[in-house]
């Protein structure tokens, strides 16, 4: 099986590690870039062609919502998965509205991440 391509998007730093080396021991999974923020993640998005995008939500300057918006305008195939602290069902409805292709809290990332990572693998 084809191994995904993995854009991490976060503006913390440490984060950003966690999830990286999270991702490493996911199998069919490569993580090929990390972005500290939204117009960085647009910018590497154009350029390193991922399949997924984790991004984060509440960033400084522009949102992942609207990067989110605006990578999917441009490359509707990349799938997008907001990691966040986020818990609320309107950023879970945000999802459907953008039409990203899933959402995981922080606080459960370990148990949620693979789960959606394994409905992404088999769609």
């Amino acid at each position: 099986m084809r191994r995904l391509k993995v854009l991490i998007v976060d503006d913390n730093e440490l984060f950003r590690k966690v999830l990286a080396k999270f991702m490493k021991r996911q199998p069919n999974f490569q993580v090929i870039g990390q972005a500290r923020d939204a117009h960085e993640a647009i910018a590497l998005n154009q350029s390193l062609h991922p399949d997924l995008v984790l991004m984060d939500i509440s960033m400084p300057g522009m949102s992942g919502v609207e990067a989110a918006r605006l990578i999917k305008e441009h490359h509707p195939d990349t799938k997008i998965v907001f990691v966040t602290i986020h818990e609320s069902e309107t950023y879970q409805t945000l999802t459907e509205v953008l039409e990203v292709d899933g959402f995981v809290c922080k606080s459960y990332l370990k148990r949620d991440l693979p789960r959606v990572l394994q409905q992404l693998k088999s769609t």
